[in-house]
């Protein structure tokens, strides 16, 4: 009687809130309510029931019958421990596996897709699809933004429209300029169509722009594939460079980069289920248990990050030592990160001659042993020291002049072959060999691990001087090139810290890592998400070696430069989790480390 009592009450507890539960499924819940007392019946039915109804909610496939699978689920979770998020704190997403999320146009929804099947060679419709998602993705963002949103109209606010100064920006497609005359604002991605003429595209169609005289409002390196605001209007132009000729284009008035947006406001309108791009939690209640567990002990872990660790240098293998020396004893171990690249030539698998005959071959072979022989020495460096070799976290993200399986700087960059990591791995049983770029989950806090000499591209990709730091449209002269500076070296530091806000300013606005021509940063079109920023990571660390350490905070996130390991031992060490008691504030902190 007991039991058909509870299974009632089960059935009962489901049906009120509009879900039908399987005869498995009750059969599970009544097997954990016999194990509890009876005091706890109606709150762990009241837990479960709206457990289901959050997540079905949620679910784009919706449905109201609760299966079996579904209760074991939350079973699971539910029973989790502190131990076993401390044991899944970290976890680790290769591009190449990463889930795609989609933004549908039509139905004005975003969705996760996991289960697509991608490769390396795409046809003409991934790159089409590729541009139209990174795109959309800024468009639905800038659309949202106050000014751009078309207001209610109310019997309130139409008696007083005329009192108020405020107003909503229209943005204009592109297919409904012509014929239209006065100022308009569109939002577009530049294209160069043919030679040295630049076009604003966006979903309806192209037109030629004018930006010799655009006045640039907002901080950014804009070039071709940058996604921008304009304001303009359609004029006859002439085309210049003695050519008689005029054409009919969008005499650009102004132009800026699309105002960006936190991670924390994209996670609201993007939802749980499609930013959980890790598969690390999925409830509102998971999420809550791992951020207090994140509280609890996040602050005790640092991430050490070292970029271009040379293993071909035997100073490089010396600063290693002494790196592993200091850190040894500390509890717990930080999480090294090691970026490419990992030789100071670059050295292939391949070369011209193996095509002819066996002395390619011997050369290639040669080579491959070359690069082995380096990480087995990193290996006998760490064995050094048994707890760090044993018990240490260890990622390796390759740099764009290492071996890799891909030919060239295609990016994602797979990670470096298993001929390396298999060896590495037998001996550091947590070493773990990533993508270029790669995502790492620390808790609930999402990072980005990119090496790519990036900032000189966007540089030598600009094509409308950047406004300065005195603002309001003046062009900023310092970046493209230098004057006759009376300190020289305080000048240049000036010139590199403005270009570095510029860079990172682009990166965050364009939501992308890679926000260049095609023929500038290749990128395998099917893969081209792994590159998207969006939401924005709450770390982005960005190495760069042709700048130096930096560290920025750009729209809440945290966005840093390990600097050169090899040039002059320069790494970071990357708390993500600090808490000021005093202030009651949770925060993070970079640390600027040398070894001399």
């Amino acid at each position: 009687k007991n039991t058909l009592f509870l299974r009632r009450q089960t059935l009962k507890a489901f049906k009120l809130r509009g879900l039908t539960l399987q005869s498995s499924a009750c059969d599970a819940i009544l097997n954990v309510l016999n194990r509890e007392d009876k005091s706890d019946h109606n709150n762990i039915l009241n837990t479960f029931a709206e457990d289901v109804k959050e997540r079905t909610v949620r679910s784009s496939q919706g449905g109201n019958i609760v299966t079996q699978d579904l209760i074991l689920e939350i079973i699971a979770e539910q029973t989790r421990d502190e131990q076993d998020y401390l044991r899944e704190r970290l976890q680790l997403l290769n591009a190449f596996e990463m889930p795609r999320l989609n933004f549908d146009i039509m139905r004005r929804k975003f969705s996760l897709l996991n289960n697509q099947k991608k490769s390396i060679f795409g046809d003409a419709e991934d790159k089409v699809d590729m541009m139209i998602q990174r795109f959309t993705l800024v468009q639905q963002r800038v659309l949202r933004q106050e000014c751009f949103r078309p207001k209610l109209v109310t019997s309130d606010n139409y008696r007083n429209s005329a009192k108020t100064s405020t107003s909503t920006t229209k943005i204009t497609p592109v297919e409904s300029l012509i014929g239209r005359s006065g100022p308009r604002n569109l939002l577009g991605m530049i294209v160069q169509v043919e030679e040295g003429r630049y076009y604003l595209e966006d979903l309806t169609g192209q037109i030629p722009l004018d930006l010799r005289d655009a006045q640039v409002l907002s901080d950014g390196l804009i070039g071709e594939n940058s996604i921008v605001l304009v304001e303009g209007e359609m004029r006859d132009t002439d085309l210049g460079g003695g050519q008689q000729t005029s054409s009919l284009c969008l005499h650009v008035d102004k132009v800026g980069s699309p105002p960006p947006e936190t991670r924390e406001e994209s996670l609201i309108h993007i939802g749980l289920q499609n930013s959980n791009i890790f598969d690390a939690f999925s409830s509102e209640t998971e999420l809550n248990q791992l951020e207090e567990e994140e509280l609890k002990h996040g602050q005790d872990n640092m991430f050490v990050v070292l970029s271009d660790v040379h293993l071909d240098k035997p100073s490089v293998l010396t600063k290693l030592e002494t790196l592993f020396e200091g850190f040894a004893d500390m509890e717990p171990l930080p999480i090294f990160i090691f970026m490419g690249n990992f030789t100071s030539t670059p050295i292939r698998s391949g070369s011209s001659g193996s095509m002819r005959g066996g002395r390619g071959a011997n050369q290639s072979s040669s080579n491959l042993q070359i690069l082995a022989g380096y990480f087995d020495q990193l290996a006998k460096i760490i064995l050094q020291y048994p707890r760090i070799a044993q018990e240490a976290r260890f990622v390796f993200v390759p740099g764009p002049l290492d071996q890799t399986a891909s030919a060239g700087c295609v990016l994602p960059q797979p990670p470096l072959p298993t001929f390396f990591s298999s060896r590495i791995k037998q001996k550091i049983p947590h070493a773990i060999f990533a993508t270029n770029p790669c995502r790492i989950r620390f808790f609930t806090k999402e990072f980005v691990f990119f090496r790519q000499d990036i900032i000189g591209k966007l540089r030598q990709n600009c094509i409308i001087q950047p406004r300065s730091q005195d603002d309001d449209g003046y062009e900023d002269d310092t970046i493209m090139e230098e004057d006759e500076p009376q300190d020289k070296e305080s000048s240049r530091k000036n010139v590199s810290d403005r270009l570095v806000d510029h860079a990172v300013q682009t990166i965050m606005d364009q939501g992308h890592l890679s926000p260049l021509p095609l023929l500038s940063s290749p990128v395998f079109w099917q893969h081209d998400h792994a590159l998207r920023l969006y939401p924005l990571p709450d770390a982005l660390i960005l190495a760069d070696n042709k700048v130096d350490q930096f560290n920025r905070i750009c729209v809440g996130s945290d966005v840093m430069n390990p600097g050169s390991f090899a040039l002059d031992g320069s790494f970071i060490v990357y708390t993500p989790i600090e808490v000021d008691e005093e202030n009651s504030e949770v925060r993070s902190n970079v640390d600027f480390s040398q070894i001399e």
